[in-house]
């Protein structure tokens, strides 16, 4: 999650640095972005490869069979499944929030100068927010601060169907009450994924947990990748479907549209996210409390 709430900041940079130095509007900024993330993608994995080692445990002669041991296993697991769907449920949220953002900035708000800019905000602020929210989450418990940032989110987002037009300052406002609780989400359910592994019993509990953990783990992230996709997927084709153009100028109808892919997938996911939550069972809440004090 650190090594996520680093590197956003630095590609969201990207565009922000077009916006400065030579004027870039919407498409050059995104352009930019995806000409960045095509370079440095594969050198990032050949640094990978390169200088981290394998791990020195003993290796299977079918690695296929771990893993679908392990997808299996997690599926039957009510408690670990109810956190891979929540955590697919918020990555599916977020991409359609985030493949929205510039259009809802620069069309549904009317703010055409600092676009780029104000897409740091979420991004800046979430380093501050990690950390802190960490400190919550040991203090109070998982489960209470989860349902806390959820809460947050299902508050938070609606309300930028109310902004007004025309006014940076703000959706700057806006932008950092939004990320009060920024990745805070994520960060306690994958502690809390290690938590149920370390706690668990059978294979997961013996010496090979870490290897549960980290399959776990990879299994999540494509999980949460798959689903960004697809909300990525629905929110353009919602766009296409109602008419939106990109390269057209404003037009009618644009401002409630683009507000309402910005704001109601996210509003949603913490809703349905809070009531999961509260609705946990008992054991698993007070388990997961009892890991953390």
């Amino acid at each position: 999650m650190w090594a996520f709430a680093l590197g956003l900041p630095l590609t969201l940079a990207v565009p922000a640095t077009v916006e400065w130095t030579v004027g870039g509007g919407l498409p050059l900024q995104i352009a930019a972005m995806g000409i960045l993330v095509i370079v440095i993608a594969p050198l990032a994995i050949t640094a990978v490869l390169a200088r981290v080692p394998e791990t020195g445990g003993p290796r299977t002669a079918e690695p296929w069979r771990s893993a679908r041991r392990s997808l299996v296993g997690l599926l039957l697991r009510r408690d670990l499944a109810f956190i891979l769907l929540l955590y697919a449920m918020l990555g599916a949220a977020d991409a359609a929030e985030g493949a929205a953002m510039l259009f809802f900035i620069e069309r549904g708000l009317g703010i055409q100068a600092w676009t780029g800019t104000l897409l740091l905000v979420p991004a800046v602020l979430g380093l501050f927010a990690i950390p802190v929210w960490t400190a919550l989450a040991i203090r109070f418990g998982r489960h209470r601060m989860l349902a806390v940032t959820l809460g947050i989110r299902a508050i938070v987002a609606p309300l930028a169907l109310f902004l007004p037009d025309g006014q940076p300052l703000l959706l700057v406002a806006y932008l950092m009450a939004r990320s009060l609780a920024w990745g805070a989400d994520y960060l306690i359910l994958r502690a809390m994924v290690s938590d149920l592994v370390r706690s668990g019993s059978g294979a997961e509990s013996d010496s090979g947990a870490n290897g549960y953990a980290a399959t776990h783990y990879a299994i999540f992230n494509v999980a949460n990748k798959l689903a960004g996709a697809f909300g990525v997927a629905v929110a353009l084709a919602t766009l296409g479907e109602q008419g939106f153009v990109p390269e057209a100028g404003v037009q009618v109808g644009d401002d409630t549209l683009l507000r309402m892919i910005y704001a109601l997938p996210s509003s949603a996911a913490g809703l349905i996210g809070l009531v999961a939550v509260n609705r946990m069972n008992p054991v698993l809440r007070r388990q997961s409390d009892q890991i953390v004090n």
